[in-house]
């Protein structure tokens, strides 16, 4: 997130979350990418576990390999 609020002020359809923090607001959004180091990884599973219920969520889960490629992990 460049900004401090997750508003679409130009109209945006994507949000990408990029300090860590989930925000309820991103799911006002077409697609929210929700990124994470392991200082906030037990933060991102309580987000992904309070998304499991919601059925306006498609939840998609990417990792990276060991060289680097990202993977779909669930």
């Amino acid at each position: 997130m460049i900004a401090d609020t997750a508003a679409a002020a130009n109209g945006a359809r994507n949000i990408a979350l990029a300090d860590g923090i989930w925000r309820e607001e991103a799911l006002g959004f077409d697609r929210a990418f929700h990124f994470f180091d392991e200082e906030r990884i037990a933060e991102a599973r309580a987000a992904w576990k309070g998304l499991a219920d919601r059925d306006e969520v498609e939840r998609n889960y990417w990792k990276q390999n060991d060289s680097g490629r990202w993977e779909k992990a669930a």
